[in-house]
């Protein structure tokens, strides 16, 4: 903990409280609609991007843990719902055996619920099944399976100035190269500081 910190465990208590509470989201969210808004655009998408990651676990413990079988991985996935200027909106964290397609709605009905401007959304081969149906019956959105079609998009998913896959552009910052947390919704407190730091401060 830097010198000008007040003790750890204040600064724990109160990123537990603001996780508890909903104001990092609240905080990255109102951020993310100025950064669109600096960027010329309006502050809400009409196309949504949404990718998972599976990510190891730094310690024994923890809740929500499995097996990605796919990724070889042991830990948790976050699934992360992004625009196309690489800003995340949603982020779920969960365990690592979970299928993408399950648990992609916890992720995307928030943000369309959000915002009525989405027309589009961009996801790969494993959100196949009912789900485009579904999206498209409740909130006339289309989804897109095909990343290559969506591959110049993908070239300007810069995550603030990183020519990165927009999920993938996480791991480069320390405290997301591994889930340190004990909880996973801690976690996904953490994504939010990190973006909510890289819009503030860009060059770091």
């Amino acid at each position: 903990m830097p010198h000008d910190f007040p003790p750890w465990q204040t600064v724990y208590g109160y990123f537990r409280s603001w996780v508890r509470t909903g104001i990092w989201s609240a905080i990255n969210h109102s951020l993310v609609q100025r950064e669109r808004r600096v960027q010329g655009r309006s502050a809400e998408p009409s196309l949504i991007m949404i990718d998972s990651q599976s990510v190891k676990i730094a310690h024994q413990g923890g809740l929500e843990r499995g097996f990605d079988g796919g990724k070889q991985v042991k830990g948790r996935k976050r699934h992360i719902a992004a625009d196309c200027l690489g800003l995340v909106h949603n982020c779920f964290v969960h365990a690592a055996n979970r299928a993408d397609v399950k648990t992609a709605p916890t992720v995307l009905v928030p943000v369309l619920e959000e915002s009525a401007r989405i027309e589009k959304i961009l996801a790969d081969q494993s959100y196949r099944g009912s789900l485009a149906q579904s999206l498209e019956a409740a909130y006339n959105c289309v989804k897109r399976n095909n990343w290559a079609s969506g591959q110049k998009l993908r070239s300007r998913a810069l995550a603030l100035g990183r020519r990165e896959n927009f999920c993938a552009c996480l791991t480069t910052r320390l405290r997301l190269g591994r889930d340190y947390e004990e909880l996973p919704e801690h976690h996904e407190g953490v994504v939010y500081v990190v973006m909510i730091r890289a819009i503030v401060t860009p060059s770091d």
